[in-house]
């Protein structure tokens, strides 16, 4: 890459500050201190208090897009080493609302498969109701009634992390497969400094709200290469990077996941603006398993600052 963290950031405010004013794509609507694990996993629906998309840099010439918003004053970039990205662990993407394509099914045991719905909206915030450490996000992701889930990304000089997960996945009267897990240490998403062929391997012990440990997992994250992704009417060089998660065996509640996540991540706005996922679990479910299984694919189509 051939472009400064803050410099990246300015690029993507100014790409979709146009696609604001063009009236196109965008018409749809290491940590300082640990919370209290009670308070971790809040209102999947909170987005109260969230800021405007606005963008500090050091840079004191400033760049006007000639645009009416109150986020098209940026600062022009500079130059940075080549093929190497490095992020400042305060640097979060723009708070809002992002709104993905989706398309891929999910299926378990007895019910059959169905299909994601067409869109999901990721909200990423700060709620007020919420003691976040400095350094993380909420990004909520309501795919449907029947399939909700909230993440805590944590940006740090390691990488990009979930110190949290939470997810609520309902088949049925009485079917519902329910998860919500604080990670020491954090699982690791996107490391830092991007590289190709950087390898980064883990194990990550979950914990229940209450503190109760409920699992390990071991993780293998790889930066598999650059590409270019055409979203918001804007080219972005991305990096590849693959997630694969696994529970480690003997675990005493006996759920096994087997998880793999790629992301296309965009260090212009330090989030990914495409992901798929494939998941299998199994786990006891009154006198047998309830196995799962789910495959997606989902690409920014629009976001709304707050």
């Amino acid at each position: 890459m051939d472009e400064p963290t803050g410099g990246l950031r300015a690029a993507f405010t100014i790409a979709v500050v146009i696609a604001l004013a063009s009236g196109g794509v965008l018409l749809r609507g290491d940590r300082s201190g640990k919370p209290d694990a009670l308070t971790r996993g809040g209102t999947l629906a909170d987005k109260q208090n969230l800021q405007d998309l606005t963008v500090a840099t050091p840079t004191p010439t400033p760049l006007s897009t000639g645009m009416s918003h109150s986020s098209a004053v940026l600062s022009a970039p500079g130059q940075a080493a080549s093929g190497t990205v490095h992020h400042l662990p305060d640097e979060f993407p723009p708070e809002g609302d992002y709104t993905y394509s989706v398309t891929g099914t999910e299926s378990a045991t007895a019910f059959g498969a169905r299909d994601y719905p067409p869109d999901v909206t990721m909200t990423v915030s700060r709620p007020s109701n919420l003691s976040l450490p400095s350094d993380e996000l909420v990004f909520d992701l309501p795919f449907s009634q029947d399939h909700q889930e909230r993440e805590y990304v944590a940006y740090r000089k390691s990488g990009v992390a979930f110190a949290y997960e939470s997810s609520t996945i309902t088949f049925g009267p009485g079917v519902t497969q329910s998860d919500e897990s604080n990670y020491a240490p954090a699982i690791m998403q996107v490391p830092l400094p991007l590289t190709a062929g950087e390898v980064r391997k883990g194990t990550s012990t979950a914990t229940s709200p209450a503190g109760t440990a409920t699992r390990v997992e071991e993780w293998k994250v790889t930066v598999l290469r650059q590409e270019d992704l055409f979203v918001l009417n804007h080219h972005f060089k991305t990096w590849v990077v693959q997630v694969v998660r696994d529970t480690k065996p003997g675990q005493s509640s006996g759920n096994k996941t087997h998880r793999t996540r790629t992301y296309w991540y965009s260090p212009e706005g330090n989030i990914w603006l495409k992901w798929s996922e494939d998941v299998t679990s199994s786990r006891s479910f009154g006198p047998g398993n309830l196995d799962y299984t789910s495959h997606y694919a989902a690409t920014l189509e629009s976001f709304q600052p707050r």
